[in-house]
């Protein structure tokens, strides 16, 4: 799942299922009677659809909360019964039920929508959780919409008064003093409604990083639990066995990255990055990557070199999360560049007491860029295609990601004062993409304050 609230929030939120509907939509007979039983011992007012097209008809003729959707059905496709039910009645909540083969096709349906989804197998305890989580959403959703309208009447109310008053200013001074106090109660009521607004942004922020960090614990004992059947400890496996849980375990792995590239992106929102700066080796650094990055690429038989232009300089920057960028760079560079393709890390000398910044780049020759998506590829889950159009897994050509890793890119570079961009060949008749990015010099005293620094102990200037 990516998203949802403490247990508390979601006992709370289910405390009141009596009053709230939900139609559960699944081929399976045991995912219906699973899901039913589950929500019904809650209290909930639970309905059934075996297909989209029954789901969809109900659904017109009666009122419901929330729905919980299969990814996979015959027929009508759970997408497609999502974006009619987004038609028919956009309050409905709806979280998708899927397989871990199909989490690529999950998030596609939350960006067309959806508040949530649910892996298989699930317990009955996760299924209530979930469900909790999604009517404390709408909640929240139809909370935000009255604070809204509300504030809307008063500004129309305002606009009436202030009319009205300027009207009669001439007959009375009282009137004007009656109107006085009249719009500075309005104000009041105005700043009031504002702080709630503020006060739901910042739920929203919490409702993220309190999700991921509940996410983290289950996936590190299912992470455990996999190894120790991999490393035979519970019994020898056979080939099929062995294979299946390695699978599961690169499975494991995505989602725990997924994870961790939201709670950057949520303190990246917050400009809470936790950074360590200090002067390291540029050049050391790009050797490391390109080695621990061969393996990958020769996987899809390319090749990953470094080419600089000058002396490497050191750097001022924390160099966890410099690694961090060029690998979300580099992995990027195998998706989308064909078997055979060749990468290339690289650094350019900057100008003796001119420049106080490195410009460094990693280059490929996949399949390039158009310029008009130069500025977008760096938004937050955008796809230049669909992700139906995309192959799952890691390095496979054309594979999706979390969406997050070039933004994720942009933030880090960001607060350290430094700047990212992306260019491609297709705009002078090649193939291929660079992106290019700077960071301070470690050359140089004093040396920027960046923005999340923490600084312990001062570090040993270079120069």
């Amino acid at each position: 799942m990516m998203s949802g609230v403490d247990s508390s929030e979601a006992v709370a939120a289910a405390a009141s299922g009596a009053e709230l509907r939900i139609l559960t939509i699944d081929d399976s007979q045991t995912t219906r009677r699973l899901i039913c039983d589950a929500l019904t011992s809650d209290g909930y007012d639970v309905d059934t659809a075996s297909d989209g097209i029954t789901a969809i008809s109900k659904i017109k003729n009666q009122r419901y909360d929330l729905l919980t959707l299969d990814v996979e059905m015959p027929g009508l496709h759970g997408i497609e019964v999502l974006r009619i039910v987004r038609k028919i009645d956009p309050e409905i909540v709806v979280i998708m039920v899927t397989n871990l083969d199909s989490i690529q096709t999950a998030l596609h349906c939350i960006r067309q929508g959806a508040y949530d989804y649910v892996t298989k197998p699930f317990t009955s305890e996760e299924m209530v959780l979930a469900v909790g989580r999604g009517i404390e959403q709408r909640r929240l959703s139809r909370e935000n919409k009255r604070l809204v309208e509300n504030l809307r009447k008063m500004n129309e109310e305002l606009e009436e008064k202030v009319r009205l008053r300027t009207r009669s200013l001439e007959e009375s001074a009282q009137q004007l003093q009656v109107y006085a106090h009249e719009l500075e109660h309005k104000n009041t009521q105005l700043e009031e409604a504002y702080r709630k607004l503020k006060e739901l942004d910042r739920l929203k922020s919490e409702f993220i990083t309190i999700a991921s960090h509940e996410l983290r614990t289950p996936l590190v004992a299912i992470q455990g639990y996999n190894s120790i059947l991999l490393g035979g400890r519970m019994g020898s496996l056979s080939d099929s066995q062995r294979r299946g849980l390695q699978i599961s375990g690169e499975n494991i792995q995505r989602l725990t990255n997924i994870v961790q590239d939201i709670l950057d992106i949520s303190r990246i929102d917050s400009t809470c990055l936790d950074l360590r700066p200090k002067v390291f080796d540029l050049g050391e650094l790009v050797a490391q990557l390109r080695d621990e990055a061969a393996p990958l690429a020769e996987r899809r038989k390319q090749t990953i070199s470094v080419a600089c232009r000058g002396p490497v300089p050191p750097v001022y920057a924390d160099r966890n999360r410099i690694i961090q960028v060029f690998y979300n760079l580099i992995l990027n560079a195998i998706r989308f560049t064909p078997d055979g393709g060749s990468i290339t890390l690289g650094v350019t000398e900057p100008v003796p007491n001119a420049a106080t910044h490195v410009e460094m780049w990693v280059s490929d020759t996949g399949i390039g860029i158009e310029e008009k998506y130069y500025e977008q590829v760096f938004e937050r889950f955008f796809e230049i295609q669909p992700s139906e159009h995309h192959s799952s897994g890691t390095i496979e050509f054309r594979s999706g990601g979390s969406g997050l890793g070039l933004s994720i890119v942009k933030g880090i570079v960001e607060q350290h004062g430094g700047k990212v961009w992306v260019s491609s060949e297709l705009t002078r008749g090649g193939i291929g993409s660079t992106f290019t990015f700077t960071l301070p010099r470690g050359d140089l005293t004093p040396l920027p304050q960046l923005e999340g620094e923490v600084r312990r102990d001062k570090p040993v200037l270079i120069g």
